[in-house]
């Protein structure tokens, strides 16, 4: 049929060419006519000759496609199938040590609220809750022992604190008690001697007792000034210890750098009351030699008063004696007084001293009762969960009821005693689905936390298969096949643990500007390249020549590839050929 159709075409060429010869040999000679017809019979023989050639290599001609190069958006993805799982798990736990009778539930079962999970071994359940019950409430002793905390006595310290007062008071007593009395003996004295007739010369004795009042006024001088100074340094004891007791325990460093200082100030107040106690022996040794002076004086007064009558001699030395004794009980009872004051502020130093002590310690303690105390709560905390956990379970014969609704992920093997392991362990649905898609490191390069994916969760049509967007929520290291994890993070949706979902991941999206059909592109050891059919024009008419042009490949997708080329818009580029073909080739280009 092929070879009809070609001869058919030939005649009607070799018409149109014969034709107008025919024409001009009419008009000619007959020897034209002649030669004419010669030269025209070997031009249709090589015509015909050559549109048979013709006809004969183009039926043998590959049969090409072509498409030019358009302007085109590349999408480059990639492409995988992720394993669907859930994000989180619910355990359920058991206390240790019971038996499982029978486990009633499967792996993979939908378990609602109030179903039977599983049977336990009662008489061996009421046996540990008899016991566990006997602990809870040792511990709950034991804390209570703990919560009795330790702390310093203070019995001593108040005590000696209220013998000092006394002690200030009573030697307060003692001053104005002994003033008024010896000013009293005075008065008397001095009414006696002043109702003496002829008295003798009592200037020394005056000058003596002026001596005498003058120490003594010395003696209260320095001994107000020790007062003083010792209040000063019971001050700053008192100040130091309110530090200290403000300090917390907790504050280990600050509270130890207090008790250093309260310590500081006690021994500066025992320093200080030395020094007045030596200032005072010094202080009244001077009173005694004032008093020796005075007796001396007196004494010479009485030998000049031996000639004043008997009567009033005898007055002025009962009165003298009376004053000499009011002012020896007053300095007795002063130095008395003094004596129980000091040894007042000595207890109390000691006192202190032994408080603090006792006041660290039992800071210690504390710290100690209280670490112990939060270590018992816990423990009681547990063993109390554990008690209900077994009353409950054994009110219920036995068994363990579901809480919640769940798909069962794994569960423990029967007839085994339960340990720290969940005994159940369920998916837990509210918590999210995600993917996980393996991929070569090389293919995860550009790929960062954040990005979306494109995963199908199945079902629909031959006409539409639905998709979700995904967000890529970590990406893993890679593991020793050169593999990485990525997790994709997937919206609320009808998922199924272990369903395996289509997923694609967007690389780029970019417009270029010279893009070819993917079947054009082709390749060998020296590179990308495409063919593509160029005319030319011969006597044998147009004819389509196949042309190698090297390409360099820009970015590419499931349809496209954007290339770098010496191409226009224009370009015959081949996509398809009825065989193989290379540069050189005459093709026809069909469609």
């Amino acid at each position: 049929m092929h070879y009809e159709l070609l001869h058919g075409r030939c005649k009607m060429k070799i018409r149109k060419i014969i034709t107008p010869l025919k024409q001009s040999i009419a008009s000619m000679e007959q020897k034209q006519k002649n030669a004419a017809g010669n030269i025209i019979k070997f031009i249709v023989i090589i015509l015909a000759i050559t549109l048979i050639a013709r006809g004969t290599a183009a039926a043998a001609m590959a049969r090409i496609e072509v498409e030019n190069p358009s302007r085109a958006e590349i999408i480059q993805t990639l492409d995988g199938i992720a394993e669907v799982t859930s994000v989180g798990t619910l355990d359920i736990h058991v206390p240790q040590g019971l038996t499982i009778v029978e486990m009633l539930v499967n792996e993979g079962q939908r378990v609602g609220v109030g179903d039977s999970l599983a049977a336990f071994d009662v008489e061996q359940m009421q046996q540990m809750l008899i016991r566990e019950t006997a602990r809870l409430e040792q511990l709950q002793f034991d804390l209570t022992t703990l919560e009795q905390l330790e702390s310093a006595d203070d019995f001593m310290l108040k005590s000696a604190q209220l013998s000092f007062q006394r002690a200030q008071e009573d030697l307060s007593i003692a001053k104005e008690q002994g003033d008024t009395d010896v000013a009293a003996a005075q008065r008397a004295y001095n009414d006696a001697k002043n109702e003496l007739i002829n008295a003798p010369d009592r200037s020394a004795v005056e000058r003596a007792a002026t001596a005498l009042q003058r120490a003594r006024e010395d003696y209260y001088d320095i001994k107000t000034a020790g007062e003083e100074a010792i209040s000063q340094a019971e001050q700053t004891v008192n100040e130091k210890r309110d530090t200290y007791d403000a300090t917390p325990d907790s504050d280990t460093a600050a509270k130890t750098q207090a008790l250093a200082d309260l310590q500081a100030a006690l021994n500066a107040l025992d320093i200080v009351v030395r020094e007045v106690a030596a200032n005072n022996r010094a202080a009244n040794r001077i009173v005694e030699d004032a008093q020796t002076s005075l007796t001396e004086a007196e004494r010479a007064y009485q030998i000049n008063l031996s000639r004043t009558s008997a009567t009033q001699s005898a007055e002025i030395e009962r009165t003298r004696t009376a004053y000499e004794a009011a002012k020896g009980r007053v300095r007795d009872s002063l130095l008395s007084a003094e004596r129980r004051l000091e040894d007042a502020r000595i207890s109390l130093q000691r006192a202190q001293g032994n408080y603090y002590q006792d006041t660290e310690h039992a800071a210690n303690a504390q710290t100690q009762n209280s670490i112990n105390a939060t270590l018992l709560r816990l423990d009681i905390q547990d063993t109390n969960d554990m008690v209900n956990e077994l009353t409950d379970i054994l009110n219920n014969n036995g068994i363990l009821y579901s809480n919640f609704t769940g798909i069962v992920l794994n569960t423990m093997d029967t007839g085994i005693a339960t340990d720290s392991s969940p005994i159940v362990t369920f998916l837990d649905a509210d918590k999210g689905f995600e993917a996980l898609l393996s991929i070569e490191v090389s293919k995860a390069e550009n790929l960062a936390v954040g990005d979306e994916c494109q995963v199908s969760p199945g079902g629909g049509t031959m006409f539409y298969t639905p998709v979700v967007t995904g967000i890529i929520s970590a990406i893993s290291a890679p593991d020793e096949d050169g593999n990485v994890n990525i997790t994709i993070r997937l919206p609320d949706g009808d998922w199924r643990q272990g369903q395996q979902a289509p997923a694609q991941i967007v690389l780029a999206r970019d417009i270029h500007n010279l893009c070819v059909p993917l079947a054009a592109l082709r390749s060998d050891n020296s590179g990308h390249f495409v063919l593509v059919a160029e005319q030319s024009i011969s006597v044998l008419g147009v004819e389509n020549t196949v042309r190698r042009i090297p390409v360099n490949v820009l970015a590419s997708d499931n349809n496209m590839a954007a290339i770098s080329a010496p191409l226009d818009m224009s370009s015959d580029v081949i996509i398809s050929s009825s065989r193989a073909i290379q540069s050189g080739d005459r093709v026809r280009i069909i469609g």
